[in-house]
């Protein structure tokens, strides 16, 4: 485990685009050891991930705007100071509700900064081929229930 410190000053995280959100790792879990990763998510009305579900936990903390958020069988629109936590393999998504939102997430172990920057690889801001997203999220672990109809 690494036992580095890091000071990481405004403008320096990596950021990428993915499905139109603009995600800046702040902290990688190679950075961190393994032990977390944590990111600032900035995103426009209704942008956001389809329900998903992954073996990582994550933990939001909304900074700015509403966000409609879905933990397990929670509904919430979080607005700024509201803190939602997904335990590994619960199904969640967030849509943007304000013009702009912007979320701090933390990850409780590896996953989301790699299959973050593999979405950036195939064009995060314009719309991504939708087979290619889905063959990503698979090759990372993420699971995407079918739509219920």
């Amino acid at each position: 485990m690494t036992r580095q410190t890091l000071v990481r000053e405004p403008g320096e995280a990596r950021s990428l685009r993915v499905l139109g959100d603009r995600i800046d790792v702040l902290l990688s879990a190679v950075e961190s050891g393994g032990g977390f990763e944590m990111f600032d998510i900035r995103s426009a009305r209704g942008d956001g991930p389809p329900l998903h579900s992954h073996a990582w936990a994550e933990a939001y903390f909304v900074l700015e705007g509403e966000v409609d958020l879905v933990i397990g069988p929670r509904r919430v629109v979080g607005r700024p100071g509201h803190f939602l936590y997904a335990p590994g393999d619960t199904l969640h998504t967030f849509k943007t509700l304000s013009e702009r939102a912007r979320m701090l997430v933390v990850t409780g172990s590896p996953g989301a900064a790699a299959l973050f920057g593999a979405l950036d690889a195939i064009g995060g801001s314009q719309p991504p081929d939708a087979a290619a997203v889905m063959a990503i999220a698979e090759r990372h672990g993420v699971s995407v229930p079918a739509p219920s109809r």
